[in-house]
């Protein structure tokens, strides 16, 4: 594989497949960053919004030649990923919460290591037969950080998962950028906030009556980086089973 120098970011290897490609339209997950369609508008691409469902896939099947972008939330849905790729020739993978899933599906694909390790700006893009940018990590380094992380995952999962609205289980692609809580409680979070603990949301708001209104009102992001402190989950899993 010919791999060249590189990208700083993943919305640089978004612009950069879109006029490579050429493609004029696209769909879009309501469900996203918004720097993705912000991307998609400065490229004078047309934007098609599809909604999802509780396990992450999108609700609607899309015309056969369709470009379509799909997110692999949170480092989790490889599956996903995989039979999307099987069904749609043209699929653009974001793996941008997915730092160790393949660039192999799909049409092209692209992740951001920035987001699993201390590093600066860095994005890896792969479209055909070639790579633009390379991993600048240590195997040994990245093999620490991969087990680290499914390690929490799987701790938290066995605490959480009677409560979780989520489905999870982690296949071979899955390394976890954080832990998913699903759970529209919403005593927890406001005890999480009394407790001086911040939460990330995912993204913007969008219309309550939507699952994407739902998970981003409702998802509660827990870390399990290699460097989160175990007090720090404790701490957060006793405050949701006293919620």
């Amino acid at each position: 594989m010919q791999i060249i120098e590189h990208f700083n970011y993943g919305r640089e290897c978004l612009l950069f497949i879109i006029k490579k490609l050429n493609i004029k339209e696209i769909y879009l997950p309501f469900y996203t960053c918004p720097v993705v369609w912000q991307t998609v508008k400065k490229a004078k691409c047309k934007i098609k919004f599809y909604h999802i469902d509780k396990d992450f896939m999108p609700i609607c099947d899309f015309p056969s030649s369709s470009f379509i972008i799909y997110t692999n939330y949170f480092g989790i849905n490889s599956k996903n990923v995989e039979i999307l790729a099987s069904k749609y020739q043209n699929i653009i993978v974001d793996n941008a919460q997915a730092c160790y899933m393949p660039l192999k599906y799909g049409i092209a694909g692209f992740n951001s290591p920035r987001k699993f390790f201390d590093i600066t700006n860095s994005a890896i893009l792969n479209i055909g037969s070639i790579q633009y940018g390379k991993m600048m990590i240590s195997k040994d380094e990245m093999t620490e950080t991969k087990q680290k992380r499914i390690e929490n995952f799987n701790y938290i999962h066995s605490k959480l998962k009677n409560s979780n609205e989520l489905t999870l289980a982690l296949t071979p692609n899955d390394v976890p950028m954080i832990y998913p809580y699903f759970n529209q409680n919403k005593e927890i979070t406001k005890n999480l906030k009394r407790n001086h603990i911040e939460i990330d949301r995912f993204w913007n708001p969008l219309p309550i009556n939507t699952q994407e209104g739902l998970f981003q009102r409702y998802i509660i992001p827990i870390p399990v980086s290699q460097s989160t402190n175990k007090d720090e989950i404790f701490k957060i899993l006793n405050i949701i089973f006293s919620s």
